[in-house]
């Protein structure tokens, strides 16, 4: 099903109290599914579901030509946090191209405060990674990288893409689930 899910932080909380297996359900009123009810063997919790109509919309996603596009391990989710966690009280994350030692054109994560006189943490990933990045610097939030990424961090099969426009596309799969986030660059970061 598709389900309006407006506040994945609390639905998150939600989740993690309870353990072993979940058995889901949800509730209708007329057409528009309103709850979703989520059970173990001692816990019985409610969400409350947005609706799909309400929510914002970001429409030119689905054609999106992807400049940017790298497979990630576990290693590399695991490196991203880290990062995140060493600085952790800075918001900013970086995203942009550089070249390697070898030549090659690579993605680099920049989580720190954007002066140049401020502690950063720099990880870099090999991929598909089109020139039109190099000297661009796309911001992003990076507490909502580490959401995503905490949530996620289990997953046999991630990709991370990146719009010359500044949408982010990260794609979660195993062998039971998968699952789509996209991020917009945040616009009150100058870069």
């Amino acid at each position: 099903g598709e389900y309006g899910i407006y506040d994945s932080v609390k639905l998150q909380k939600l989740i993690a109290v309870t353990s072993g297996d979940l058995l889901l359900s949800t509730e209708e009123q007329g057409v528009l599914t309103t709850k979703l009810n989520i059970s173990d063997a001692n816990f019985e919790l409610t969400y409350s579901l947005g609706d799909p109509l309400i929510l914002p919309k970001v429409n030119w996603y689905q054609d999106e030509d992807w400049s940017m596009e790298l497979d990630l391990s576990r290693e590399d989710i695991d490196n991203l946090l880290k990062g995140k966690n060493a600085l952790s009280e800075y918001e900013q994350l970086l995203i942009r191209a550089v070249k390697n030692l070898d030549g090659e054109t690579v993605c680099e994560f920049v989580f720190g405060d954007n002066t140049n006189f401020s502690s950063k943490v720099t990880y870099q990933i090999e991929g598909n990674v089109n020139d039109v990045f190099v000297n661009a610097h796309i911001p992003f939030d990076s507490n909502v990288l580490k959401e995503i990424l905490n949530v996620n961090k289990d997953s046999d099969n991630t990709k991370f893409y990146l719009s010359s426009k500044g949408l982010a596309k990260w794609t979660f799969s195993d062998e039971d689930t998968s699952s789509i986030y996209y991020m917009t660059r945040n616009e009150q970061i100058n870069n």
